[in-house]
């Protein structure tokens, strides 16, 4: 190994020995020279100046319609001359494990090979690249990673489980939460103050009432001014147009953020014209009528 520079121009350090015409020797960054960045862009470079000429001298349809041709003609196997060098390929790769000791080799690179723009590897400077694209903001005010994952919350929240009948999201949901079922019905809960919820109306109305009114409540989009971003809101309990938040002192309180972070909540539903109620220690209130007395008493 020598820290001298590559002879092919691509600025990188010179690993392997190479001899050229005249018995030159030269160093290379790649064990194929054709891996060289430096060669690798002259190459593309000498494609483009060759389509260009053929484009020029009015050649290059006439070529590119006999490259497709031949490469649709059939061959005595009755495969396309593309389709027979590809097997052939693929069978020598299998056959000298090329596949996998190639997808190595590649790895490996980008683990050791510097970027040339920074200190760091191909592979770190690679994934801070993929980060940045994702996370960018364009035009429309959001990036390619928030689009992504609103697309993939949405198309969970309308894909339905045929064992259970509920979408994906729910089944996430229930999955994070833990959710039980209460005493054999359809219903859910993930706390044992939500238990207690459930256990004092099936006193004041009966198990067969509670099945009928009570479900999960829906969920609602709200925007997180602490991170700066949107995020979704699964609510505990509906009954009719009535939405139920059932927590603990402690946990609606916790922190300040925590605090805040509830109050967006319970506003976000309140805004798509639900009654909000919030049952805290087992104790009810009307977000509406009780909102400013409850941040004023929890407020750190």
């Amino acid at each position: 190994m020598t820290s001298d520079i590559c002879s092919y121009g691509c600025g990188l350090p010179g690993k392997f020995v190479k001899h050229g015409r005249n018995n030159m020797m030269k160093l290379s960054c790649s064990e194929n020279i054709q891996h060289c960045p430096a060669m690798r862009s002259r190459q593309r470079q000498k494609i483009q100046a060759s389509i260009s000429t053929m484009k020029n001298e009015g050649r290059y349809d006439e070529i590119r319609a006999k490259m497709v041709k031949s490469r649709k003609e059939l061959s005595e196997d009755g495969i396309t001359r593309y389709q027979e060098s590809a097997s052939k390929m693929a069978k020598t790769r299998r056959e000298k494990n090329s596949f996998s000791t190639g997808a190595q080799k590649a790895a490996n690179t980008k683990k050791t090979r510097l970027d040339k723009d920074s200190d760091l590897t191909v592979e770190q400077a690679a994934v801070i690249k993929a980060n940045q694209t994702r996370n960018h903001i364009d035009e429309s005010g959001t990036s390619i990673a928030q689009r992504a994952a609103r697309k993939g919350i949405k198309k969970r929240m309308t894909t339905i489980d045929p064992e259970t009948g509920l979408t994906l999201y729910e089944l996430g949901e229930m999955r994070a939460k833990r959710l039980k079922t209460y005493k054999n019905t359809p219903i859910f809960y993930g706390s044992t103050y939500e238990y207690k919820w459930l256990q004092t109306l099936e006193g004041k109305h009966g198990i067969d009432w509670l099945v009928c009114n009570v479900s999960r409540g829906p969920n609602f989009r709200y925007y997180d001014t602490i991170k700066n971003c949107w995020r979704n809101y699964p609510s505990d309990f509906k009954i009719d147009n009535v939405i139920y938040e059932i927590k603990s002192c402690y946990y609606f309180s916790k922190t300040d953020h925590d605090l805040q972070r509830n109050i967006m909540k319970l506003d976000a539903a309140l805004a798509e014209g639900w009654i909000v109620k919030l049952v805290l220690n087992h104790t009810e209130y009307s977000w509406l009528d009780d909102r400013l007395q409850l941040i004023s008493q929890y407020q750190k």
